[in-house]
C-alpha cells in the first residue's frame, strides 16, 4: 500500500466566531438591579430628609422678638377681620333703614286726610292777585294735589291768633305733615301785599318735605333734633322762594324766616345736614369696606 507524503505544514484554520450574549445580559441585569436598589435608597432618604425637616420645624424655638412679630401679625389680623364684621354689621343696618325711611316717605306720600277749617280767614278766601287759589304755581312745581286752606285755626301754625297782644297785623302760613297736600294760609286785613310771598315759602315747605323728607328721618335716627336744623330749614324755604322762583328776598327780611344764607343752592339744606352727621346718600357697600381692594 503506498502512503500519500503528509500535507504541508501551515497556519491551523481559524476557529469559527461564536457570541456569547450571556455575559453581556448578565451584566446587563447586575446593573439594572442596582440603579432600583439606589433609586429605592434615594426615595427612602428623601422620606427620611422630610421627616427630620419636620422634627426640626417643630422642635424650633423663636427668638422673643420673632414671637413679638407673629403676635402682631396675629393681632392685626385679628383687628382687620373684626372690623370687617363690625362694618358689615353697620352697612346691613344702615341699608335697612334707608330702605324703611323711603317706603314710609313714599307711603305718607298717598296720605288723604284734610283738615277741618275752624277759623276763617279774616283776610278772605282767595290769594290776592291773579292765581287766587294759588293753582297755577301749584301746578308748576308739581303739586297738582295740594291744596290752600284759608283758615286761621289752631292747624295754622304760622299764624299764632292766640299769641296776639292786640298791636299787629299778621300774614302766616304752615304746612303741616298731618296733611300731606294742604298748605295753610291766613293774614289780616292790611297785610295783602305779604300774602303771595308767604304762600310761595310754604310751598316750599311742601317742596322740602317732599324731597328731603327721608333725610329729616335719618336726623331723627341720628338723634339730630328739629331745633338743630329747624332755622335752616325756614331760611331754605326762603332762599329758593327767592333764587328759584324770584321773590324779593326783602319780602322776608321782617319774618321769622328770611332768606340769609350767603352763597345759597339747590340741596345747601341738605348739605348742612350731612355736616351735623346725617346720612343723606344712599348707603353703598364699597364705601364700608376695611381692607383695600383692587378692582379691574
Amino acid at each position: 500500500m503506498t502512503l500519500d507524503p503528509a500535507p504541508a505544514a501551515g497556519p491551523p484554520a481559524a476557529a469559527p466566531r461564536r457570541r456569547h450574549r450571556g455575559a453581556g445580559w448578565i451584566i446587563g441585569l447586575s446593573l439594572g438591579l442596582i440603579l432600583i436598589l439606589l433609586l429605592a435608597a434615594g426615595t427612602g432618604g428623601a422620606w427620611l430628609i422630610w421627616q427630620q425637616r419636620e422634627r426640626l420645624l417643630a422642635s424650633r424655638v423663636m427668638s422673643p422678638e420673632q414671637e413679638s412679630a407673629v403676635a402682631d401679625a396675629f393681632a392685626a389680623a385679628s383687628e382687620k377681620v373684626a372690623a370687617t364684621e363690625q362694618a358689615t354689621a353697620d352697612y346691613e343696618s344702615d341699608r335697612r333703614a334707608w330702605d324703611d325711611e323711603h317706603a314710609q316717605v313714599e307711603e305718607w306720600k298717598t296720605g288723604t286726610d284734610s283738615p277741618l277749617l275752624a277759623v276763617p280767614n279774616p283776610g278772605g278766601t282767595a290769594i290776592p292777585g291773579p292765581d287766587p287759589d294759588g293753582r297755577a304755581f301749584l301746578s308748576s312745581i308739581g303739586a297738582d294735589r295740594v291744596q290752600v286752606a284759608f283758615d286761621a285755626g289752631d292747624e295754622n301754625c304760622g299764624y299764632h291768633l292766640s299769641e296776639r297782644t292786640g298791636y299787629e297785623i299778621v300774614v302766616g302760613g304752615c304746612y303741616s305733615t298731618r296733611y300731606p297736600s294742604w298748605l295753610f294760609l291766613a293774614w289780616d286785613p292790611g297785610m295783602e301785599s305779604s300774602v303771595w310771598a308767604v304762600f310761595v315759602h310754604e310751598a316750599m315747605h311742601w317742596y322740602q318735605y317732599q324731597n328731603y323728607y327721608p333725610a329729616f328721618l335719618a336726623a331723627d335716627r341720628a338723634g339730630v333734633t328739629d331745633d338743630q336744623y329747624g332755622p335752616e330749614l325756614e331760611a331754605d324755604a326762603s332762599c329758593r322762594a327767592v333764587y328759584v322762583y324770584g321773590i324779593p328776598a326783602s319780602d322776608y327780611v321782617d319774618t321769622s324766616s328770611p332768606c340769609d344764607i350767603d352763597g345759597w343752592y339747590d340741596g345747601w339744606l341738605l348739605d348742612h345736614l350731612a355736616s351735623l352727621g346725617v346720612q343723606v346718600t344712599e348707603p353703598v357697600a364699597t364705601d364700608y369696606e376695611v381692607l383695600e381692594v383692587v378692582r379691574p
